[in-house]
């Protein structure tokens, strides 16, 4: 499958040009005149730009895309997407950049070319596949599995253009595929049949496993361990090489090295331009506080981010200097439910610091945060210790990713929202995690703050 997904790739880069190529000259040929040179200084810069712009799709798009073997449907949906997000990223690129290279028409013909040449290489790839499926045979070697694992394997192997010759296991399986035999037949059918690769269920012992693999690397056949069919509850899994040897790495949410980068470039980006447009603003709340209630600018305290790490986090002060030692005087006027501590008409908050708290300009100082690498613009929100000391094992999940200014649970009603939903969304933003779903979190964030929804 590494090969596909290789050739694959390489086929779209070549398409990405070619296209590039149809749609100069097809303006060439309705305008009469190029709208660039393409060896020009203008048309290595309108490629490379175009070349950053899809680099950021694919990254964008990695964890959704179809797989080769998926539908044709599948692949016609995916390709229409990848292409209007990537001449809408383009043409805000070239509004911020004054890119006047690329007309509107040129951009609608390069994202047809680019849209019907993906097309393409999806049908010959599969085209490929199904040639070549009689000349690829495997067995799959398993000790106890249920019929449901046996005719998924089934399917998918088909659809990867391979086919399933029968099982090795103890028992046969009735309806299913023929059985050839038990683990000591291994080595004799290996010789007598003509197997390309030998499929292990992860369920065989490990001295199983041992054996099957001596047995096809002495006749010079691969094997296949069939990791991604260990019920494990793992988001994602790989195989690396490390210093303490090769290990199967279990992930608790979908994510990608490239993927985590973008969102750290994006993270520093936005808070850098945000601190330094909203100096102004900034320097005039400090001076109100520092006027108004005589105590410190600052609120500092420590949080709980990724992993369990605290950090010292950033607030404008909205309380009165002694708020923390009045806090247990107030527990009994708790609004929240689970180990979160929230009251609507808070006594201890200062009147700059109620308007503070509505508006959620209290959290600016957390940008600091951000650039330091404590916190995300978008991710659960950082607890404090004593409420992670009374999370339930399933709430601690919401450690996992770097914590962030705003979330779901800021959008979705704040205060006027329970514990138990709180950590609900908080949860299923880690598991659906995309970077447009950040983008559009930030978006939803706006309105969510100017007009209050759920704050106190």
């Amino acid at each position: 499958m590494r090969l596909l997904r290789v050739t694959q790739y390489i086929l779209q880069m070549i398409a990405l040009v070619a296209s590039l190529r149809l749609a100069y000259e097809l303006f060439y040929f309705i305008e009469g005149r190029p709208p660039f040179e393409l060896t020009s200084a203008d048309g290595f810069i309108t490629f490379g730009a175009l070349l950053v712009v899809w680099g950021v799709v694919f990254t964008i798009a990695r964890e959704r895309r179809p797989d080769i073997t998926s539908p044709l449907r599948s692949h016609i949906k995916d390709k229409v997407l990848l292409s209007i997000l990537a001449m809408l990223m383009y043409s805000g690129l070239s509004f911020m950049l004054k890119f006047t290279m690329l007309s509107r028409l040129v951009a609608i013909a390069y994202a047809a070319a680019v849209f019907i040449c993906f097309i393409l290489i999806v049908v010959i790839i599969k085209a490929a596949l199904r040639f070549t499926r009689i000349r690829h045979s495997c067995v799959l070697v398993l000790a106890r599995t249920d019929l449901t694992q046996i005719e998924r394997i089934h399917r998918e192997v088909r659809a990867a253009g391979l086919e399933l010759q029968g099982l090795i296991a103890d028992s046969p399986h009735p309806g299913l595929l023929p059985h050839l035999g038990q683990l000591k037949d291994l080595p004799s059918l290996l010789e007598s049949t003509t197997i390309d690769t030998v499929l292990l269920h992860p369920f065989l012992e490990s001295g199983d496993i041992e054996r099957c693999v001596g047995e096809c690397q002495l006749r010079g056949i691969p094997a296949e361990l069939l990791i991604g069919h260990l019920s494990l509850q793992a988001a994602t899994r790989e195989v690396v090489q490390m210093p303490y040897g090769t290990a199967i790495r279990l992930l608790p949410h979908r994510t990608t090295l490239m993927a985590l980068l973008l969102k750290r470039v994006t993270d520093i980006a936005i808070a850098l331009i945000a601190l330094i447009m909203l100096s102004v603003p900034l320097l005039i709340i400090m001076i109100l506080i520092k006027t108004t209630s005589g105590g410190p600018v600052f609120f500092v305290q420590r949080r709980v981010g990724l992993n369990g790490r605290t950090f010292p986090c950033l607030k404008f002060c909205t309380m009165v200097p002694n708020a923390e030692e009045l806090r247990d005087h107030l527990l009994h006027l708790n609004e929240m439910s689970g180990p979160v501590f929230k009251i609507r008409d808070d006594p201890r908050v200062t009147s700059i610091g109620r308007v503070l708290r509505q508006t959620s300009l209290d959290e600016l100082p957390q940008l600091l945060n951000v650039l330091l690498g404590h916190m995300s613009i978008v991710g659960p929100r950082p607890p404090l210790p004593s409420e992670v000391e009374k999370y339930e094992s399933w709430q601690r999940r919401r450690l996992s990713v770097r914590p962030g200014i705003t979330c779901l649970w800021q959008i979705g009603g704040r205060n006027e929202v329970d514990f138990d939903e709180w950590m609900q969304l908080d949860l299923m933003y880690i598991d659906q995690w995309s970077y447009l779903r950040d983008w559009w979190i930030m978006f939803k964030t706006v309105p969510a703050v100017l007009f209050r929804h759920g704050a106190s």
